[in-house]
């Protein structure tokens, strides 16, 4: 059966010229080219502060021994919306640069007390090096949110608290009209102890699981609920499809070695 989009694409085909249908189709499938997901090593922040409702220990702890899985594959549509916020990241990195107030840009910092990765967008030398992170919203959503980003601010605080920084802020733009807001966050702790204390529980069941072999309930009562569809660890949670397919020992090493480079 056809896909949405490529019938869309015969629709369309219709009243155009061949080679110009021919030509979007290469264009698209540049979204694509990075579909396949290299092996990693650790947790990602953007796990630890999900909502309590997505927040599953199970999977964190699976994650730290056995493969994800591969191939998962988001539409064209989404993949162009993830560009664009790539682009938007690049040009005020960029900026920043050229202004000579850049530390560094996107790089990866790992805690090994917690098996954390994370990665914040703009670190800047300014007084204090406070942080930038940057996000895109249209029109509707930038006007109505008033001098907020919700989880901009969440994601930004646990940053701060990490790093022990004291100030950032959420670099807003409209991604219609380009317009921008500044929204500080100051560090905040107990604003954040939720998260930490999800990193404690997720390091006492590694060591559960290393020395007794037993991980955390499942969150999903079955392998074809929504959430576990769209699960990296579906496969090593269930042991269906790939199976539990252990990461190399090498690449916890590799991961510690990269973050001290």
């Amino acid at each position: 059966m056809a896909s949405k989009g490529f019938k869309a694409q015969l629709e369309r085909a219709a009243n155009r010229e061949l080679d110009a249908v021919i030509v979007e189709q290469r264009l698209n499938k540049l979204f694509h080219a990075d579909a396949a997901k290299s092996d990693r090593y650790g947790l990602h922040a953007s796990a630890i502060i999900a909502s309590d409702n997505d927040f599953c220990l199970r999977e964190q702890v699976l994650s730290l021994f056995y493969r994800r899985d591969t191939g998962k594959e988001f539409n064209t549509g989404t993949l162009r919306i993830f560009a664009q916020g790539t682009a938007t990241h690049i040009k005020w990195q960029k900026m920043f640069e050229d202004a000579g107030w850049l530390k560094c840009a996107e790089y990866t910092h790992f805690l090994p007390q917690y098996d954390l990765c994370f990665t914040p967008d703009i670190e800047t030398n300014w007084k204090g090096e406070p942080l930038i992170e940057i996000k895109t919203e249209n029109t509707y959503s930038f006007q109505k949110s008033g001098n907020h980003h919700s989880k901009g601010e969440t994601q930004l605080n646990f940053y701060l608290c990490l790093l022990n920084i004291e100030k950032g802020y959420v670099l807003v733009e409209d991604k219609n009209t380009q317009d921008i807001k500044i929204i500080p966050v100051k560090k905040d702790r107990k604003a954040s102890e939720k998260f930490f204390d999800r990193l404690d529980e997720i390091q006492l069941a590694k060591k559960r699981f290393i020395k007794e072999h037993k991980m955390p309930k499942r969150k999903c009562r079955d392998e074809n609920t929504k959430r576990c569809m769209d699960c990296a660890m579906r496969s090593a949670c269930w042991n269906i499809g790939q199976g539990r397919v252990k990461l190399p020992k090498e690449l916890r090493k590799a991961t510690e070695y990269k973050a001290r480079d």
